[in-house]
């Protein structure tokens, strides 16, 4: 792959988001974007609709996080990716199952936080960026709610390291899942993060964030 690979439409992209095709290049894994085109035409009403089907019972209370069996969150993916094209289903289920689970299953506990997989495809979604940031900070609230009150805790920094380390493992081409190592804990991992600054915190730490959705697509459909 190379920079000229890029239509007008997704350079005009980049150049929004501050990024270079030969860093995109270097960065992302984009043959693994390129089996992903389906997750971006994922409405995000239909991702959020799946913190409605998960069920308690089936999940590993560990902190705040929603841990549920890899069987399940199958079924939850091929619910979102549904409509896929048939000649695109199955490098889809190729990068889904055989790449991503895995990678954020990197402690082979056959489980894995079904608020993250939610967030990495939001991250995919092809919606505005503000959209897509605004729905990942209602995973991240999700992802405390209290199964008997429904009460939610706000979204602190330790919860903003997580999923960018998460983001970066699943999408950046050296697939570190060493960042997603259980950290020691530190006195400001408690502090709460609203949500402007968990936005800015994100496309800072993550610059990608806006322009996922267009690289997971034909790179000069627009040409």
């Amino acid at each position: 792959m190379h920079p000229a690979d890029f239509g007008p439409e997704i350079r005009a992209q980049l150049r929004d988001a501050g990024l270079e095709p030969t860093t995109v290049l270097t960065t992302l894994d984009m043959t693994l974007l390129q089996q992903l085109q389906p997750c971006s035409c994922v409405p995000l009403e239909d991702i959020w609709a799946e913190t409605r089907e998960y069920q308690p019972s089936n999940a590993i209370s560990q902190g705040k996080t929603k841990l549920v069996p890899l069987a399940q969150v199958h079924a939850v993916l091929l619910r979102l990716v549904h409509a896929a094209p048939a000649h695109l289903a199955h490098p889809l289920t190729a990068a889904l199952f055989g790449r991503i689970l895995p990678l954020m299953d990197y402690a082979n506990t056959g489980r894995v936080d079904l608020a993250l997989v939610l967030c990495v495809m939001t991250a995919l979604a092809d919606a505005p960026s503000r959209e897509r940031l605004d729905l990942t900070y209602r995973l991240l609230m999700w992802r405390t709610r209290n199964a008997g009150t429904g009460a939610e805790d706000p979204v602190t920094r330790a919860q903003v390291i997580e999923l960018l380390s998460t983001l970066k493992a699943v999408f950046e081409m050296q697939h570190q899942t060493s960042l997603l190592a259980q950290r020691r804990p530190r006195p400001a991992d408690a502090q709460y993060v609203m949500f402007e600054r968990f936005a800015s915190d994100l496309l800072r730490f993550f610059p990608s964030f806006p322009v996922l959705p267009a690289l997971s697509n034909p790179l000069s459909s627009s040409v």
